[in-house]
């Protein structure tokens, strides 16, 4: 037993020691973000403004062909799920 305990004291001492230099470890990618936040704030739109664009946009043929035809995929897979969970035969 005090075998154990003589183990576990050095991996104490060693994850000890990571976490404090982790802890003083300066992240760039988060100093980067602070500075992005300092932006300016979007103006905020009417809803009725941001609805009116959005009934102008429309599909062009080839992005309503490509949506038909995942739809149409993922149909054949939905009808491909809905058999049986076994095989019966197993």
């Amino acid at each position: 037993m005090p075998q154990q305990s003589s183990r576990r004291l050095p991996l104490a001492v060693v994850v000890g020691i990571v976490l404090t230099l982790g802890a003083c470890n300066e992240r760039p990618e988060l100093a980067a973000s602070r500075s992005l936040q300092a932006g300016p704030t979007p103006p905020i739109l009417p809803i009725d403004d941001v609805l009116a664009a959005a009934g102008t946009l429309s599909a062009t043929d080839v992005t309503s062909a490509n949506l038909a035809a995942r739809a149409a995929g993922l149909r054949a897979r939905a009808r491909a799920l809905q058999g049986p969970v076994q095989d019966p035969a197993t």
